[in-house]
This record gives structure tokens, sequence and C-alpha cells, in this order.
């Protein structure tokens, strides 16, 4: 036996043994666990780290029940899963770069990852910098250079970055959410065009680009008034791009150009007015003019009452003051227009039972006055001898008078016979019953005869006698009623007369424009019925096949046109020949 502490030693060393071999077996009881179940490590304290690799290596994941695991524990997770990083508490800079060389985009598992591994992912992949939280200005710069479009996927980029950005592609600015008043400029200088990226610029940027560009105001939602300013300055006609402009852009765009009306929407009394003083015409683009704006643009023409929808009564008043045949184009005018018309004819107030129906007999009795009117002013163009021209003024004032007598008589009759039917002879044939003839001779005397012509072959057949043969005389002036003029080409060819190229003289807008006939024979047709039909009524024809119809004059896309019926024509030929 030995002494009392050796004894103490060999049972020492002989409890180590027991607790060694102890530990031994609960590790074999352990590897056979975690080997089973992987998660079981989560119940075994401090485990090792074979135990550790084992865990991991039959699933990565088990490694968020490993507490403090190893590095080379960590480090066969991530090699096995990357996204197994999400579990390992502030990983190295081995195990984050191990991650992202496995799985670039398991960076977005990493908190706070080290800006050394961010630039390695960006390198790799500049999308990735999405899955970067707070990347740095370094990384932020590496992305962009490399895909521009990137920025859209960065929260607050530097102005630095943006600018960059920028200058790469200049479109990229739609994706920086309130891009710096430097990253606008730098933008729509590079690329004018960007603007429309830019939800809300700034006034110095509009400005520029509206000097690179004024059509581009389109893209700018509300620009201030200087900008409009600019953008009228260049083109008046850009108005219609401007919301709501102020009556200032209004009648500075008007000022620049009249017709700009048609392009701004609902125009102050004040830009109307200012429309029709510079050109009276405009007034057939603004919608409901006032009275004020009518009587501006009839005060310089009389004929625009046909481009008036609205025709208030002292338009029309001011109108047939100036014009009284002017209220055949009014459509039932009133007692007050009617008694006008008639004051400024005859010099003195009639009196006339308006309750009958009195707006017939005044269309005709001014259009009787017109047609004396025409029929001097044509035969005038031929007579040479102040005899001739004398003469053909007393015709003139003769025919006039008669015309006005028979008004007044029929009109009057009527009253005196309360109402009972008139059948007075139409005045329409008062100018063709009359054969105007004057005598004069070597001695002082000579006979002289002037015809009226009833077709428009005969009207035109004065222009033809000195004209060589199968020779046309261009734009001759045929017949004349109201505002417009029908004109032709005239040739003779062995006395053969034939007109062709027939185009209409509007006088309201000063217009010379194509009429197509399309198969109906004007040639024919009495001059008081080519007079009808520029005046706007609707006459009786017959064609080139004999069939009769009830025809029009009507405007046209390509000119004028006639209308048989409901159908319009005018659209075949590109000229009408008689």
């Amino acid at each position: 036996m030995g002494t009392v502490k050796e004894i103490l030693l060999n049972m020492i060393n002989s409890n180590k043994q027991v607790m060694m071999y102890n530990a031994l077996i609960d590790e074999e009881q352990a590897i056979k666990q975690v080997k089973f179940n992987p998660y079981t490590i989560k119940s075994v304290e401090n485990p090792s780290e074979r135990l550790q690799l084992i865990a991991v290596q039959r699933d990565p994941e088990a490694i968020r029940y490993i507490t403090n695991p190893t590095e080379k524990a960590q480090l066969e997770a991530v090699q096995r899963h990357p996204k197994s990083i999400r579990y390992i508490t502030s990983p190295s800079k081995k195990i984050q770069l191990a991650t992202i060389q496995k799985d670039p985009s398991a960076i977005q598992y990493i908190v706070n990852p080290l800006e050394q591994v961010q630039m390695e992912v960006v390198r790799k992949n500049p999308y990735i910098i999405k899955h970067i939280a707070n990347p740095s200005e370094k990384v932020q710069m590496l992305a962009i250079k490399k895909i521009p479009y990137v920025i859209r996927y960065i929260d607050h980029p530097t102005e630095k970055v943006q600018l960059e950005a920028i200058k790469k592609n200049p479109s990229v600015i739609q994706h920086i959410e309130n891009p710096s008043d430097k990253t606008q400029m730098a933008a729509i200088k590079q690329e004018a065009d960007a603007i429309r990226y830019i939800k809300e610029p700034t006034e110095k940027v509009q400005m520029e680009v509206i000097k690179k560009n004024p059509y581009l105001i389109t893209y700018i939602k509300n620009p201030s008034e200087m900008v409009q300013m600019e953008v009228i300055e260049r083109s008046p006609y850009l108005i219609s791009e401007i919301p709501i402009p102020c009556e200032t852009i209004q009648m500075m765009a008007i000022e620049k150009n009249p017709y700009a009306i048609i392009d701004i929407q609902n125009p102050t009394e004040m830009v109307q007015v200012m429309a029709v003083q510079k050109v009276p015409y405009t007034i057939k683009y603004i919608a409901n003019p006032s009275e004020k704006v009518q009587m501006e643009a009839i005060q310089q023409n009389p004929y625009l009452i046909s481009e008036i929808s609205n025709l208030c009564e002292e338009a029309q008043l001011m109108a047939i003051q100036k014009k009284p045949e002017l209220i055949l184009q009014i459509d039932n005018p009133s007692e007050k227009i009617q008694s006008e018309v008639i004051r400024k004819l005859y010099k003195e107030e009639l009196t006339i039972d308006f309750s009958q129906d009195i707006n017939e007999k005044i269309n005709r009795l001014i259009k009787s006055l017109n047609e004396v009117e025409e029929t001097y002013e044509n035969r005038m163009l031929n007579l040479t001898t102040d005899n001739e021209q004398e003469w053909m003024e007393n015709w003139r004032q003769s025919q006039r008078q008669e015309i006005l007598d028979n008004f007044k008589e029929e009109v009057e009759l009527k009253m005196a016979e309360s109402g009972s039917e008139m059948q007075i002879e139409d005045l329409n044939e008062v100018v063709t019953q009359d054969v105007l003839t004057e005598a004069t001779s070597n001695d002082g005397t000579k006979d002289t005869q002037i015809e009226i012509p009833t077709s428009i072959k005969e009207t035109v057949q004065d222009h033809i006698i000195e004209a060589p043969s199968n020779e046309s005389i261009k734009d001759v002036e045929i017949e004349t009623s109201g505002s417009r003029t029908l004109i032709g080409d005239i040739t003779e060819d062995n006395g053969a007369v034939s007109i062709s190229n027939l185009r209409i003289k509007d006088a309201t807008t000063g217009k010379i424009e194509q009429l197509q006939s399309n198969g109906i024979d004007l040639s024919n047709q009495s001059s008081e019925t080519i007079k009808k039909l520029l005046s706007g009524q609707k006459v009786e024809t017959t064609s080139i096949n004999g069939i009769s119809n009830l025809i029009g004059l009507n405007k046209t896309p390509l000119g004028w046109g006639l209308t048989v019926s409901k159908q319009l024509y005018g659209m075949a030929e590109a000229s009408a020949e008689i």
C-alpha cells in the first residue's frame, strides 16, 4: 500500500479516465443523433467542431442552432448554402466573400456587408445593388458606370452619382426621385427631350428647354408665365399646348398671329376683339362671339355675317345698313331688320303690315336690284363712248326705280286688300325684258342695240368677238350674285363657244376655288338660274343626259361642288368643262 497521497492521486486519475470515457460515450451518442437529425445539435451544449461540421454538412441551415459556430463550420455552411449566412452573426470578411463568390445575391442576407464585399458583388453584377441596403457612394458609382439604369434601385443617390448616371444616359432621370437642380439642367442640356421625365422642373430648366425646342412645352405641366411668354414668342400656335393661358399670354399670341385664336379655348372678349380688329375673318373661328365682337367684325366687313352662327340683331342691323342686300343671308330677319332694309332702299319710311309674310318679297326685291347692278356693271365694261355710258346710267336708274315702285305698289296693295292674294309679275323678270338702244351717227346719230343675255353662253359672247379662233380668254367673270362670282375660261372654235375651268370667287374670303360640275350642264342655263345658284338657292336644271334635277351649290373639301337631291357631287374631276 502506498501513502495517502498516492492513494488520492490514483483515485483522481481514475475519475478523469471515467469522465473522459463518459464524454467519449456522449460525443458518439450525439453524433449518431445529429446524423439522424441535424437539428438535434441545438440540445448539445458547446458542441465540438466535429459535431458542428457533421450537422451543417447534413443541413447547412442547422447552423442557426449552433451558438458561436466555428469559422470552419460557418465556411462549410455558406459554401453548401450561401443563404445560410443569414443565421451567422457578424460573419467575418472571409465568410462574406465566400458567400458572395458562391451566390452574389446572398449579399442581401448580410447585415452591413463590408464595402469590399459590396464592390465585389457589383463588379460581378451591377443589378445586385438593389439587394444592398445603403450602398456606399463608391459602390453606387461603380454600379451606374457599368449600367446607368440601375440608379432606379438606389435610394437617395448622391448628386455626384446622379450626375454620373445622367452623363451616361439623360433619360435615367425618370428614375431619380426629386433630382437636384444641377441634375435636371445636366439632363436637358444633354437631351432637351428629357424634360418629359422631370415631374417638377425648375423655371430655369423650363426656359432652357423652350429655347432648345418650344414644342417641348407639351411635357411641361405647369409652365411659369415667363416660360409661356417664351413659347408664344417663338410660335404663337403653341398656345394650344398651354393649359388655361392667362389673358396676357392670349393677347401676346394674337399680336403675333391673329389666327392663333383657333387654338385658344375660351378666349376672353378682349382677346376676341383684338383678333377681329387685326383680321376680321377670324370671327369664323370664335365659338359664340359676344355682341361687341360681332359688331367689330361687321364694322370692318359686313359680309362676315355668314360666318357668325349666333348673329345678334344689332350685328344684323349694322350689316344691312352697310349692305341692304345682305338680308338674303339672314334667316328669319326681324321686323326691325326688314324695316331698316326698306328705309335704306327708299330713303323714307314705308307703312307695311309686317303681320303678313313680307320677307320673301323683300328677298325678291333685293335679288332684282342686284341683277340690275350686275347687268349694269357687266355692260359698262363693253361701252366706250360717253353717250353709251350715259344711256346705260339712265337705264340703271329707271330699272331700279321701276323695281322699287313695283314693290311699294305690291306691299301697299297687299294692305289695302286686307290679305287678298296679289298676282303681280315676278320682279325677277324685269331685267330680262328690256332692250337698251341709243341713236347716234356720223352727223350725230347712229343706232346701237344692247341685248340682255338669257344664258351664260350669251353672256360671254362679247368676250370672244375679238379673240383669235381656238384661243382661250382666261378668268372671265361670267355671273355674279351677292358675294360670289362664277369665273371661267372661254374658247371660240368656228363659231362654237365653250366654257371650261369653272371656279367660284368668294368676296367674303377673297378665295378662288374650283367648281366641279360632275356632268351637270350649266352652259344653257339662264343668267337668272346661275345667279340664284350663286346666291345659295336651289334651282331646277337639266343634266347632259336630259334629266331634270334640283341642284344647289355647296362647299366641298376640294372647293365647290353641285348638290343633286341629297347627294354631294364635286369630288370626281379636278376641273369642270362646259
